[in-house]
């Protein structure tokens, strides 16, 4: 007989609610099928009309956990006291694995550490760095997180919300979750999966690059536009979005003017849908945003590469995305990005380096390169980092993790 392995899946929310929560969904959807894996989809907080099936994270109180979590932000406390802990769903509880993904401001990581033991395993995939800093997703040339944090400059921003800084006290409570080894930790690149290991050497780390639909991202097949305008994408929360790049536009404007060239930029996110604004020799086309992801594919063609100027990022799907589109990607080298672009797909430059982007786009398309680099992006994720290969991948970890085990604390 099957042993039925009973999982409750956790995000922050939907897949409206940004990558890693798309990531949840997607094994949610892709691994429902599986004979011997039962999966229960929780969130931090369901949207008005939330996906048949999905479940609060907490279930009981919920009023009264948020005025708990606000009464400690005034006192500078994020995510440090498990309030949520007597709170949860039964299905959780009752889950053999709890596979958190993007946490902040749902639940305490010393939650995840209280739920794991006995007949549970817990597994927390990390899609940003929040878990070894004080509280922010990423430091952003802040060097305080490699030793203690303390004097936050993110203090003020989501999800760091608040005035008094204990970011030094939360980043040591963080740590030591992750140090205990009782939660398992997987990230989607070898970089994160270093600085886990640096900063938390008794944690147990494994990688599962993320994956991505192949029959949803895929080229139209037709032959590229060589006569067309010079045409990039970019993915950014806002326009002036400082981790995603989005300042460099001006400064890439500034270099098409010097250098006599003109370029249209196509923005994915932020603001007015349809919205085209010329500023000199740079066009700024305005898509808007997508919660559908054929229509997100389809933005990705009508652009000859994707510009990912991030100045801080882990293993982006949107990185995967474009080049299962066959888009070629010109990218900074920041957090994974490197393990998946290099110069046989695109073009990978030291963060800040802007214009040597640009000039590699170009020169690139003045060579007729484009179109190959766009193959190579394709047949590259289709041999590493297919859907398949994502769920197989999990599949086998919850197998691994699935049958009763003693706690060690007990």
């Amino acid at each position: 007989m099957t042993h039925l392995i009973r999982i409750a899946m956790l995000s922050k929310a939907d897949a409206r609610g940004g990558g890693a929560s798309r990531v949840a969904d997607d094994l949610y959807a892709g691994l429902a099928d599986a004979d011997d894996l039962a999966i229960d989809r929780f969130v931090g907080k369901l949207t008005p009309t939330p996906p048949p099936g999905y479940r609060p994270v907490v279930s009981r109180f919920p009023g009264l956990v948020a005025k708990l979590r606000r009464r400690a932000a005034r006192r500078g406390w994020v995510d440090h006291t498990p309030y949520e802990l007597p709170f949860l769903d039964p299905g959780i509880r009752s889950a053999d694995i709890v596979h958190a993904h993007d946490i902040s401001t749902v639940l305490a990581p010393r939650t995840l550490d209280h739920l794991a033991g006995g007949h549970r395993r817990v597994i927390w995939t990390l899609h940003d760095m929040s878990a070894l800093t004080g509280g922010c997703l990423y430091p952003l040339g802040c060097s305080a997180w490699r030793t203690r944090c303390g004097a936050c400059p993110m203090l003020g921003q989501w999800p760091l919300r608040v005035t008094r800084d204990r970011t030094g006290e939360m980043q040591e409570r963080r740590l030591a979750v992750l140090s205990a080894g009782r939660v398992e930790i997987v990230t989607p690149s070898r970089w994160l999966a270093r600085r886990v290991s640096e900063r938390a050497p008794g944690a147990a780390v494994r990688v599962i690059p993320n994956g991505v639909a192949l029959d949803i991202f895929r080229p139209d097949g037709s032959p590229p536009d060589v006569d067309g305008p010079p045409r990039m994408l970019f993915i950014a929360n806002h326009i002036g979005d400082l981790r995603k790049g989005g300042p460099y536009v001006s400064e890439i404007r500034r270099h098409l003017a010097r250098t006599g060239r003109r370029m249209e930029l196509l923005l994915v996110g932020g603001g007015e849908d349809g919205a085209r604004v010329e500023t000199g020799p740079l066009t700024l086309s305005y898509l808007g945003r997508f919660d559908d992801r054929a229509g997100l594919a389809a933005a990705y063609r009508r652009a000859e590469a994707l510009l990912l100027p991030t100045h801080a990022d882990n293993f982006p799907l949107v990185m995967l995305e474009a080049m299962a589109c066959g888009l070629p990607v010109f990218a900074f080298d920041t957090g994974g990005i490197g393990e998946a672009v290099d110069a046989e797909v695109g073009a990978l430059v030291p963060p800040g380096e802007i214009v040597r982007l640009i000039d590699d786009y170009f020169a690139a398309r003045a060579a007729g390169a484009l179109p190959g680099l766009g193959h190579a992006a394709r047949a590259r994720v289709e041999a590493q980092y297919s859907m398949e290969r994502f769920l197989a991948a999990h599949a086998a970890l919850y197998r691994e993790a699935g049958g009763p085990e003693p706690d060690p604390r007990s």
